[in-house]
C-alpha cells in the first residue's frame, strides 16, 4: 500500500519516523541517527508489531474466537 501511494518514500529511512508511535524525529534522522540505529529501529518495530499481534490472538482465543463481543 506505501508503494501505491508514496512511491519515492525510501521505506528504510522513513519507517522509524512514520510509526503509530515514533522512534525518532526527522530532525533525529538527520542529524544523528546512525544506519545502526536505524536497523535497531526496524527489529524494534519488527518486534513491536510481533508482540501486538500474539497479544490480539491471545485475546481472540481468550474469547472463544468471537472478537471481543461476548
Amino acid at each position: 500500500m506505501v508503494q501505491a501511494i508514496a512511491p519515492r518514500l525510501d521505506h528504510t529511512l522513513w519507517r522509524p519516523v512514520l510509526a503509530a508511535d515514533p522512534l525518532c524525529t526527522v530532525h533525529d534522522l538527520f542529524t544523528w541517527v546512525t544506519l545502526d540505529h536505524l536497523m535497531q529501529m526496524h527489529e524494534a518495530l519488527d518486534l513491536r508489531g510481533a508482540l501486538a499481534e500474539a497479544a490480539e490472538s491471545r485475546a481472540q482465543l481468550n474469547n472463544g474466537g468471537r472478537g471481543g463481543f461476548a
